[in-house]
């Protein structure tokens, strides 16, 4: 989508591209498009944190990052949702005492339903990874098989992308409703020049 600029002759992208015809001031559309903005984000968020709340492991997802056996006593649990930091529906987050190979003690919650209230006083099978010294930044999980690492990795790296995607576009747009439009066309001609003198 495009929008000429009666002034610069130059055409720029963000809010300037939208069909305003006159119907909406340029700083309400642009600030209603970054509150727009704003909700789709929220909700592919919830998305993707419900799709990697599917995934049971440590994240582990390839031979440099270790995981070592670990055993959970599961004490209480409480149920989030419907929405919560593990996306969508309704999750167990349960407290466990981890006790691992090496002979330490982990106090922890476990998310994402990895263990649930039927686990309640019971030990489980549970795998560590840890980063960092002294393993001061540890994950725990079930045993999963390594490829659903390997995909929740690039799931990661997708959420990342959109993230930075949707910062872009809501900075956009709150640009354009703080300059106005003429101030707002005005820089991204600028910006435009600038980019065919650089090419």
């Amino acid at each position: 989508m495009k929008n000429h600029s009666s002034d610069t002759g130059t055409t720029s992208a963000g809010p300037g591209a939208g069909p305003r015809a006159g119907r909406w001031p340029f700083r309400a559309y642009a600030l209603g498009m970054a509150v727009l903005l704003v909700v789709a984000w929220t909700v592919v968020g919830f998305g993707l944190a419900t799709v990697q709340s599917l995934y049971p492991g440590t994240g582990a997802a390839f031979p440099a990052a270790k995981e070592r056996p670990a055993i959970g006593h599961v004490g209480e649990c409480r149920r989030a949702g419907p929405v919560s930091v593990n996306g969508f529906g309704y999750w167990w987050e349960c407290r466990v005492l981890i006790r691992t190979d090496d002979g330490r003690e982990v106090r922890t919650v476990l998310r994402h339903s990895i263990v649930a209230p039927s686990d309640a006083g019971r030990d489980v099978d549970l795998r560590e990874t840890c980063s960092g010294d002294d393993n001061t930044d540890c994950r725990y999980g079930r045993p999963a098989d390594r490829t659903w690492g390997v995909a929740m990795a690039f799931l990661n790296l997708l959420v990342w992308a959109v993230n930075i995607a949707f910062v872009f576009l809501v900075g956009l747009y709150l640009l354009g409703a703080v300059l106005g439009e003429r101030r707002y066309d005005a820089l991204m001609a600028k910006v435009g020049r600038r980019d065919r003198r650089t090419t």
